[in-house]
């Protein structure tokens, strides 16, 4: 059986869903633009929680042996579908060493913090408000959400765009040892 990864796309801001060949063309050149970068692993950069605390990045990657950087927002539905496979992926690995820190690209912060509260999202969030011109989604070129980052502890970036059971697998293979 297939399944079909729909997403959210920065050329569709109405927030109609792309197919899944969209979104794997998405991925190939987000890693493209990540192998190509002059960097090995991803800049430290401040956002603000919910509540308006500064948050570093790398305080966050620094804490774990693998962090997953989630880019999402409340108003994409392929986002909120993605959600309880990540609490659930969250929830099995986080004592091994997994971490997530979400990225949201929502620009009103209540409808954020709504979502974060219906969902029960347990794992720092993060965002400027600033939605597709957020410097972290320009920074690594996401052009389509959900968008997943996995980096190790010291933000080296080792897979970009692993979405459900392959994402699942990736995180076992590195985390059940």
């Amino acid at each position: 059986m297939m399944l079909t990864m729909a997403s959210c796309s920065k050329s569709d801001k109405s927030s109609k869903t792309n197919d899944a060949t969209s979104a794997a063309t998405e991925n190939t050149q987000a890693k493209s633009a990540a192998s190509n970068s002059n960097y090995t692993g991803i800049p430290d950069f401040t956002l603000s929680t919910p509540e308006g605390t500064p948050l570093s990045i790398m305080s966050e990657v620094s804490k774990n042996k693998i962090t997953i950087l989630d880019f999402w927002a409340s108003w994409c539905q392929p986002c909120m579908r993605e959600m309880p496979f990540m609490k659930e992926l969250y929830a099995k690995y986080h004592s091994k060493g997994l971490g997530i820190v979400g990225i949201s690209l929502d620009t009103e912060r209540e409808a954020w913090q709504q979502a974060i509260s219906r969902l029960g999202i347990e794992w720092p969030q993060v965002s400027d408000l600033l939605g597709w011109d957020s410097k972290p989604a320009r920074e690594f070129e996401v052009n389509s959400i959900p968008h997943i980052i996995i980096v190790d502890y010291s933000g080296d970036i080792i897979e970009i765009g692993l979405r459900g059971e392959e994402l699942q697998k990736f995180i076992s293979g590195l985390l059940d040892s």
